[in-house]
């Protein structure tokens, strides 16, 4: 069901990694629930570093002139800057959450629209409630 409902928002939200990346967080919560990386704090912390990261990155390229910052090295460049940069914010506040890497990349290549930003909040809170809600009854799969 949670799945679904992810998948029906895909609709609003033009990146497959922003949507893959939310997937891949239900993945966890429901394979492996008492690893760290499915903690609530990690899950909604770590997509909301791959906002963070994603905003740092874009603003740098709102900077530059268009020549640049439209450029295909710029946006290849631009990813794995978002890519190191949700790392280290994950490290330094301790919510690593391997999917967010999907919303840095996605958000930092696609630009950081209001409504994507808006879903990846809104589903990271879900599938964090619903690892609180489920976690006792949940087992590890792995």
């Amino acid at each position: 069901m949670l799945l679904w409902v992810v998948l029906l928002a895909q609709d609003v939200i033009s990146s497959g990694a922003i949507v893959a990346a939310i997937v891949s967080s239900v993945a966890i919560v429901f394979f492996v629930p008492h690893s760290v990386a499915s903690a609530p704090s990690h899950i909604v912390g770590g997509h909301l570093s791959g906002v963070v990261a994603a905003y740092i990155v874009v603003g740098i390229g709102l900077a530059l002139p268009g020549s640049v910052a439209d450029a295909t090295w710029f946006v290849d460049l631009s990813g794995a800057v978002a890519l190191g940069l949700v790392v280290l914010l994950m490290s330094v506040t301790n919510t690593e959450h391997a999917p967010a890497a999907g919303t840095a990349l996605g958000l930092a290549v696609r630009g950081t629209p209001g409504e994507a930003v808006l879903f990846i909040i809104t589903a990271a809170v879900i599938v964090a409630a619903a690892r609180v809600i489920l976690g006792p009854r949940l087992h590890n799969l792995l």
